[in-house]
């Protein structure tokens, strides 16, 4: 029962952490002394909206915000105890390869960051909600084992 108690505050802290994460900057641009833009994710898919953009906006925001915030929801339906039922294998397989690509964001955003860098036109820098969305990866993949021990499923 301890563990079900943890695995609930992890949750509730993946639950904070994502909400921060997609609303937070996570990237700053400076140009030049006087311009300087920070962007979250929840702007960077609005803004990719507005320009027309809507096949990269829809990308964006379904890999970005939906797929982690569903993942968020089906692991609490399985911590909730998903009815009874058991669990197949195939779904701690699938929700683990979603907790892998939801990292890829983050890889993304740290190579924007050294690209433009590189470039010397502009400074970039990393912001907290970057972090965030890190640590709500993160720690969704270790949730995911988490839940996937109390089901009695796999090895883990």
């Amino acid at each position: 029962m301890r563990r079900r108690h943890w695995t609930g505050l992890l949750l509730l802290a993946i639950a904070v952490l994502l909400g921060l994460g997609v609303t937070l900057p996570v990237i700053r641009v400076d140009r030049f002394v006087f311009f300087s833009r920070e962007a979250s994710l929840v702007g960077i898919v609005w803004s990719l909206f507005e320009s027309r953009e809507f096949l990269l906006a829809a990308i964006v925001g379904v890999f970005s915000i939906l797929v982690p915030a569903a993942k968020l929801g089906l692991l609490l339906f399985l911590w909730r105890g998903n009815g009874g039922g058991a669990v197949p294998e195939a779904l701690f397989r699938y929700l683990e390869l979603l907790g892998r690509w939801s990292m890829l964001d983050v890889l993304v955003v740290a190579l924007l960051v050294f690209a433009i860098k590189s470039t010397g036109l502009a400074a970039a820098a990393s912001e907290p909600g970057l972090y965030c969305f890190a640590a709500a990866g993160v720690l969704s993949m270790v949730a995911t084992r988490a839940i996937r021990r109390q089901q009695g499923t796999g090895s883990g």
